[in-house]
């Protein structure tokens, strides 16, 4: 076989890899979890898990921060509420790492604290909230523009004239503001340890795949020598 064909069948493995991957990335995320339900926290902590198509968990874990770990079982699709059946939650410090049957990092949440003992739980909008609980359904990321804007509106003192010559002093200018998110230092410095797992991983297939070529052409050198 000619190394051209060694080359295409190298090539063929590495897209399907950067295909797995990416399905593996975003098919499943950590969408909701309670830490702190109301009562008793045996068996009543949950954690909210969304996949746009069916998946089979099989092989699948959780783990704390603590190291614990819990496997997974099961197939589901969209929404998957997994209740815990001991008390394995934090009610500070506490994360959650989610690995698939491959051992790679599928997601995982910051650190959360929830001293409330309500219905309140984590939800994943554009950043994690602390709002009331939407179980099996969709987050509650919606917020009133009013309340929003009242958050980040920039007010300008008012002038007070008294005398037509101070009118004649005056050229205004119209500003408008306009709301701006403001995002801390600390969320512009967290890094997406999805995406660092993705190229990770495209680069070992990449890696992988010159090595058997590099090695192909060496071998077919020396059967023509």
């Amino acid at each position: 076989m000619s190394v051209l064909f060694y080359m295409k069948r190298r090539l063929y493995l590495f897209f399907l890899c950067v295909i797995i991957s990416v399905n593996l990335i975003s098919a499943i995320s950590i969408t909701e979890v309670e830490l702190n339900p109301p009562g008793n926290d045996v068996g009543a902590e949950w954690i909210e898990f969304y996949s746009d198509s069916g998946l089979n968990l099989e092989g699948y874990k959780i783990i704390n921060n603590d190291g614990k770990e819990i496997a997974l079982s099961g197939s589901f699709s969209e929404y998957y509420v997994y209740v815990i059946k001991k008390q394995w939650l934090d009610n500070s410090n506490e994360k959650i790492s989610f690995y698939n049957s491959s051992g790679f990092l599928v997601d995982s949440t910051p650190l959360f604290a929830d001293n409330e003992n309500n219905d309140k739980t984590w939800q994943i909008c554009e950043k994690w909230k602390f709002v009331l609980s939407t179980k099996e359904g969709e987050n509650n990321c919606t917020s009133s523009k009013k309340e929003d804007a009242s958050k980040t509106k920039e007010t300008i003192p008012s002038i007070q004239i008294n005398k037509k010559e101070d009118i004649k002093s005056i050229t205004g200018e119209v500003i408008n503001l306009n709301p701006k998110d403001i995002k801390s230092t600390k969320d512009n410095q967290e890094i997406d340890k999805n995406t660092l797992g993705l190229y990770g991983f495209l680069t070992f297939c990449i890696l992988l795949v010159f090595l058997f070529a590099l090695k192909k052409v060496f071998s077919r050198k020396n059967e023509l020598e």
